[in-house]
């Protein structure tokens, strides 16, 4: 189970336009679209909203898709309800800010909100928005995850090379003065476990290595009271479809075989 603030892992969206998923929204149905893609300079954002108005967003999948993850990554929803199927509720629902019955928020105040449910096999989503964190605010949205947890760490290996590279590209002009463009920000990271005890995250980081299909990184694994300070990358907002890359360094410390493990991988944001 995620929200323990260990690095968590889940299969890559299903809910992905690339894999036929469509939705129809209420309002500025054009820009809905940029729900189902992992672009995050896009958004959906409402028209002629306000506190009075209820927002639908309702999402199909080309064929029926078992689901036991959510994500609503970067919106500013407050009272909302998430069902599926024919206005079917979610069931076992924990949330961010613990249990609930069924997806049902009446005071939402994060950005990013996150569920896990009972397996649900389903080729709809309906989402019903109120109000909004800032009253009568348009409603928008980022992007929309549906998906399954592949595990996540029970330890907290050091991951400090975390790296954000827009791709910058720098060209002098006539004058001898630099023009620098950049382009979308992508993101890497190196886990290190270093001396590490636990061989559930062993074996957890070996089948990540194993896997031809990429997949979805949470860094902040769903605490945010366990960070002082908002450091992008370590946000609620913060997840990244990803794929090892690289050699896989595996072994023990100082090669003593009874001392915990040395496992090192490298994870690069990828499209699908």
């Amino acid at each position: 189970m995620s929200m323990s603030g260990g690095i968590s892992f889940f299969n890559a969206n299903k809910a992905d336009y690339s894999l036929g998923a469509s939705v129809v929204a209420s309002s500025n149905q054009e820009d809905a679209k940029y729900l189902l893609s992992n672009d995050r300079s896009f958004r959906w954002v409402s028209q002629g909203s306000d506190d009075s108005t209820t927002e639908t967003l309702t999402i199909s999948f080309s064929s029926q898709q078992e689901l036991s993850r959510l994500f609503l990554i970067n919106h500013n929803f407050k009272s909302f309800s998430i069902t599926y199927g024919a206005d079917q509720e979610f069931t076992n629902v924990k949330g961010i800010d613990g249990t609930l019955t069924g997806i049902n928020e009446t005071d939402f105040s994060y950005d990013t909100a996150y569920y896990e449910f009972d397996n649900v096999v389903t080729d709809t989503i309906n989402i019903s928005v109120d109000t909004t964190q800032v009253s009568d605010a348009e409603k928008q949205l980022v992007w929309l995850i549906l998906t399954s947890e592949i595990g996540t760490l029970l330890g907290f290996p050091d991951i400090s090379s975390f790296n954000l590279d827009r791709n910058e590209r720098k060209q002098k002009n006539a004058q001898g003065g630099q023009r620098v463009s950049k382009n979308r920000e992508l993101a890497s990271l190196k886990i290190d476990m270093n001396v590490y005890p636990y061989q559930e995250d062993i074996d957890l980081i070996t089948a990540l290595t194993e896997r031809d299909a990429p997949f979805l990184v949470w860094p902040s694994g769903g605490m945010p009271s366990q960070f002082k300070l908002q450091v992008k990358g370590f946000r609620l907002r913060d997840i990244y479809l990803m794929q090892t890359t690289g050699k896989f360094q595996t072994g023990f410390y100082k090669n003593i075989y009874v001392c915990g493990a040395e496992h090192k991988i490298t994870l690069e944001e990828v499209d699908r």
